[in-house]
């Protein structure tokens, strides 16, 4: 991470942390704020993160807490903040760990998100990417994902995630096992067996119909709940694939969201028409 000049850093940290004009009512706090970004390397993320912690709170005392801190490292912020999320939120945080390498589009990982459970049921009057985005808008809010800079009518449609916050998505995961299963790549984050939950599969181009069909591994993760599958070639070269026969496809049976791109479905199983499922 780039560090800057403190006064660029203090800029930004006020920002953050205060209203507009509001710094010269907390000149006690104005100091504690300084003496923070001086310890925490002046790196710009960590220094919004840590003022957005701070912006709710004008007690002298948690500003003191934060300066006290025996540790100003990137890690040691950024799990500051992730402690700090509303319940609902944490697990919708860690389950980004699944989503590594993959596009984080707001119209897509919603589903993944109720796939998982982690969206409320009870309300009817919302839909499953109407929730998810509220997720999605409270996480930016904490630089826990980054805005992103696509955009449509005010409304976000993809976002980012800091290695760093990617790696601290995984410290706290789930625990369900993510597989990554790339032809013709030296990319490899798992191996496809039963105990996938979570696949991301994707084809490079230069490979020919029949090399997703000879893949045997996905077979194996009878019990995977989501499935990314990207295959990199121009539409016209795609054929049929009929996974009702078990073609190149893993059984599915417990499947609740599947996004295909660049390929023709003949047919789906019974088991997982019922899925949330896109194409792009």
């Amino acid at each position: 991470m780039d560090s800057l000049p403190n006064d660029v850093c203090w800029s930004i940290f006020k920002q953050f942390a205060f209203k507009e004009g509001e710094e010269d009512m907390y000149p006690i706090l104005c100091e504690i704020g300084k003496s923070i970004i001086e310890k925490c390397g002046s790196i710009p993320l960590v220094i919004k993160v840590l003022a957005i912690l701070l912006k709710s709170q004008r007690d002298a005392h948690k500003w003191l807490q934060i300066s006290e801190m025996d540790v100003f490292g990137s890690m040691a912020v950024f799990k500051l903040s992730y402690c700090e999320l509303s319940s609902h939120l944490k697990p919708c945080f860690a389950s980004m760990s699944l989503m590594k390498d993959t596009d984080l589009s707001t119209d897509h990982v919603p589903y993944i998100w109720s796939a998982l459970g982690l969206l409320p049921t009870e309300d009817k009057h919302k839909d499953i990417e109407g929730l998810g985005y509220s997720n999605f808008i409270e996480l930016a809010s904490k630089s826990l994902i980054e805005k992103p800079s696509i955009h449509f009518d005010g409304i976000y449609l993809k976002c980012e995630m800091h290695d760093l916050l990617l790696d601290l998505a995984v410290r706290h995961s789930m625990g369900e096992a993510l597989a990554i299963n790339v032809i013709s790549d030296s990319v490899n984050y798992g191996i496809i067996g039963e105990s996938a939950r979570h696949i991301v599969w994707k084809v490079k181009s230069g490979h020919n119909f029949e090399d997703i069909k000879s893949q045997k591994e996905p077979l194996e993760a009878i019990k995977a709940r989501t499935l990314r599958f990207n295959l990199e070639m121009n539409q016209h070269n795609c054929e049929e694939l009929d996974l009702e026969k078990g073609e190149g496809l893993p059984g599915l049976e417990s499947l609740r969201y599947l996004f295909i791109n660049n390929l023709k479905l003949a047919s789906l199983p019974n088991g997982v028409k019922s899925a949330a499922i896109s194409a792009g």
